[in-house]
């Protein structure tokens, strides 16, 4: 969905769960459960792998 890119895309940008969820007024549960959609999605096991990935996507996104 849109908003698991966008806390997909803030993950890559060193946000924590605490960070995204003011920059985008959300409740960190809220958040947790985006992750945790993300993970399931990308098949990643752990919370390290899904940041790092993200990381790999910013890093990768061509700059406007």
């Amino acid at each position: 969905s849109d908003r698991e890119l966008e806390v997909f895309r803030l993950l890559g940008q060193g946000c924590g769960t605490r960070q995204i969820a003011g920059k985008l007024r959300l409740a960190t549960s809220t958040v947790e459960s985006y992750r945790a959609g993300i993970k399931q999605k990308l098949g990643l096991a752990r919370a390290p792998e899904l940041v790092a990935r993200a990381a790999q996507f910013v890093a990768n996104e061509p700059q406007a």
